[in-house]
């Protein structure tokens, strides 16, 4: 079943990849394709997928059609995706990398079984109060034992109402101790929070923080030393990049089920960040300096990718513009 909508992070585009692609020379145009690549993700709605139908999955030429973009467009976004980890590709079709960071259908069908709870709770409701409207009116035509039935109705409710109250204190009373320890921080916690950038939103953050440590599910859980070792690089790399603040992630977002500080943890990580950052800034150079040297960003668009693929060495330019 085809699902309505899918969701979007308001941060998507403070991610290092998005960023990252966001500068390349062709970078809007592989930022609508990753988009359409979500949206078409939810209509196939099979776990991140996209294909056609089952055993036919999209080749680029059918893409390029679909998306409305040039195939060459759609091979370099294939392509860029599949480097960043953003995809993987198979038999099946192309697959989004860690789906649940996009789409959460889970939870979407938890929501939709709350309503009809709460739906199937007001009408039984709605249906009892009718019932005892029906035994009240028949008391007051006189009949004695619709009398003796309509209190013992009415006493067994307001009986019942009372037994509702005394459990909802106590589970006020539970909730309220559980908020008192959760404001206890531990000294580990309270030394991943002294290094962290952003202190914001302490109390959500060591809620995460300990889930992190005790959830049942591997993939979900995380150690003490795992998670501080990923604030230092997270730290350093938001030093390094002189980064504004409101880019800076709430430890909130850094310590959630998306499990973004996996990313901080090996420092190979970030250095691989950086060096792919490297990447892109000279290739962004080498392009302008291609533009400065007079030719045409749509004419000598070939010309300029079988440069940029011999090195970009600039010595050549003057050469091909004579040629040209």
């Amino acid at each position: 079943m085809t699902v309505e909508w899918i969701k979007i992070r308001v941060d998507m585009f403070q991610d290092e990849k998005i960023r990252l692609i966001e500068s390349m020379p062709e970078g809007d145009a592989l930022i609508i394709i990753w988009l359409k690549f979500l949206v078409q993700a939810g209509r196939t709605n099979d776990g991140g997928y996209i294909y056609l139908r089952e055993g036919v999955p999209y080749t680029p030429e059918m893409l390029s059609v679909i998306l409305s973009k040039p195939i060459d467009i759609i091979e370099l976004a294939l392509k860029t995706f599949s480097e960043y980890g953003m995809i993987t590709i198979d038999e099946k079709g192309i697959h989004i990398t860690n789906w649940k960071k996009h789409q959460n259908i889970e939870g979407l069908d938890k929501i939709r079984e709350q309503t009809r709870e709460r739906v199937r709770k007001y009408r039984e409701k709605k249906k009892q109060e009718k019932s005892q409207a029906a035994t009240v009116d028949q008391a007051n035509d006189g009949e004695k034992d619709c009398n003796v039935t309509c209190n013992v109705t009415v006493t067994h409710g307001n009986a019942l109402d009372k037994e509702k109250e005394k459990e909802k204190e106590k589970e006020d009373i539970s909730t309220d101790q559980h908020k008192g320890r959760s404001s206890d921080y531990t000294p580990e916690f309270e030394h991943f929070w002294s290094i962290y950038p952003r202190k914001e939103d302490k109390k959500r953050a060591f809620k995460l923080w300990q889930r992190r440590l005790t959830s049942k599910k591997p993939d979900l859980r995380s150690t003490v030393e795992e998670m501080t070792q990923a604030a230092i690089n997270y730290k350093e790399q938001c030093e390094r990049e002189g980064r504004d603040r409101k880019y800076i992630k709430k430890a909130s977002t850094f310590l959630s089920d998306n499990m973004d500080f996996q990313d901080y943890i090996d420092d190979d990580k970030v250095v691989r960040l950086n060096k792919s950052r490297e990447k892109v800034r000279e290739r962004e150079i080498a392009v302008n300096r291609f533009l400065a040297a007079g030719f045409d960003p749509d004419r000598d668009r070939e010309l300029l990718i079988q440069w940029l693929e011999r090195g970009a060495d600039p010595r050549e330019l003057a050469t091909l513009r004579a040629n040209g």
